[in-house]
């Protein structure tokens, strides 16, 4: 086999074996995937939901429903993180979540890193 610099890439829809624009593509992910994940998996995925969710906890519920209300909307913290910055957050993540790593030593983690850029 010849080492090639392309790297083709073929998106089919459902399986029929027809190509499909990679726009076409992210369109019918943008219109359903919120709906899907809520529905199918319980989860608030950022994506607006078009369609059935199903019956959904109340928790989450509560949470849609003020996603929903929202007017406007702001880039995650980490969005402008450099890579050392963003590794260190995801390094550290789990011991925040488990309980290992306390709020204030993580986020005195990350800042050490944003100040030294």
């Amino acid at each position: 086999m010849k080492p090639s610099d392309d790297h083709p890439l073929v998106v089919r829809a459902g399986g029929a074996g027809r190509p499909v624009k990679v726009g076409d593509w992210l369109a019918c992910t943008a219109k359903n995937y919120g709906a899907a994940s809520l529905k199918d998996q319980g989860t608030v995925s950022g994506f607006k939901p078009n369609g059935d969710t199903g019956t959904l906890p109340v928790l989450t519920q509560t949470v849609q429903d003020t996603i929903t209300k929202t007017t406007t909307s702001t880039l995650w913290f980490e969005a402008l993180f450099n890579t050392k910055e963003t590794a260190t957050s995801q390094t550290n993540a789990a011991p925040l979540v488990n309980g290992t790593l306390s709020a204030k030593d993580f986020m005195k983690t990350v800042q050490a890193d944003l100040d030294n850029g």
